[in-house]
């Protein structure tokens, strides 16, 4: 004999109402996390980035994006030794012990402070887009070890993948 039933199972996860989910959003600090992220995009005066054994290629434009309290993005972006394509290299960096050189309002970032600042890579990635921005390929993302230096006056980011392969960029504003 199987016995059916149909009333809904409880799996011992509490049911949440919609209000109780919504009071999180709410809560103190909530807001300043959001305001403290965003993005700083700068064109280069001189920009330089290389991939272990392929040829320099200059670049033409440095992203900073703050993603939380202690994780900085720093994106160069060039022109790739294919005709068309765009190359992108990343490089992140992560720090709870030193606060970002960047302050963010509503989304917009600029560099704050006169000194330089020092963060540890803890990855890379390489990424190509075509004009219009749609990718080409699947990017390639490695764990990595290194440093960046951000000052007002240029940014300089060095690495080696995992698999013992450097990466570098500068880039001078």
């Amino acid at each position: 004999m199987t016995i059916t039933s149909t009333e809904p199972r409880h799996l011992g996860i509490p049911l949440l109402s919609a209000a109780s989910l919504f009071v999180g959003l709410s809560s103190p600090g909530a807001g300043e996390t959001i305001a403290s992220i965003g993005r700083m995009q700068r064109n280069t005066s001189d920009c330089v980035l290389r991939v272990s054994s392929r040829s320099q290629q200059r670049c033409r434009q440095v992203q900073l994006d703050r993603k939380t309290e202690s994780v900085l993005r720093i994106r160069f972006i060039g022109a790739s030794e294919t005709e068309g394509v765009i190359t992108s290299l990343s490089f992140v960096s992560a720090d709870p012990s030193t606060p970002l050189p960047l302050r963010c309002t509503q989304g917009r970032c600029q560099l704050q402070g006169s000194s330089s600042w020092e963060g540890p890579v803890l990855g890379a990635s390489e990424s190509f887009t075509n004009s219009l921005g749609i990718s080409i390929g699947v990017p390639k993302a490695w764990a990595a070890r290194g440093v960046c230096r951000v000052s007002q006056a240029n940014v300089i980011c060095e690495a080696t993948r995992s698999d013992g392969l450097a990466l570098r960029a500068e880039a001078r504003f």
